[in-house]
């Protein structure tokens, strides 16, 4: 039983940060695309990290965002159980 739980958060701090770090790059362009900003507004929303770039253009609410948000906080669920699995190996 120790093994599965194990093995459950060790892939999710694989999937949080390489996989939710793909998928959320890759919502955050299409956002980005979508919404037509300029070229200035469109590189500071992809490069200023933790999504704050792309929160402080205040941009119109659409299906895509929500998307995106609900990536972010999948992201933020799976990199915390893989902490789990940091603290474990720590105090073992």
């Amino acid at each position: 039983m120790t093994d599965l739980i194990l093995g459950v958060l060790i892939y999710s701090l694989w999937i949080g940060f390489v996989g939710g770090f793909i998928v959320v790059w890759i919502l955050r362009f299409l956002v980005l695309f979508q919404a037509k900003v300029s070229r200035k507004e469109f590189l500071i929303g992809m490069f200023i990290p933790g999504s704050i770039g792309l929160y402080a253009l205040h941009l119109p609410k659409t299906r895509l965002s929500s998307y995106y948000n609900v990536a972010v906080v999948i992201q933020f669920v799976l990199i915390v159980l893989g902490s789990l699995w940091v603290v474990y190996t720590h105090f073992m």
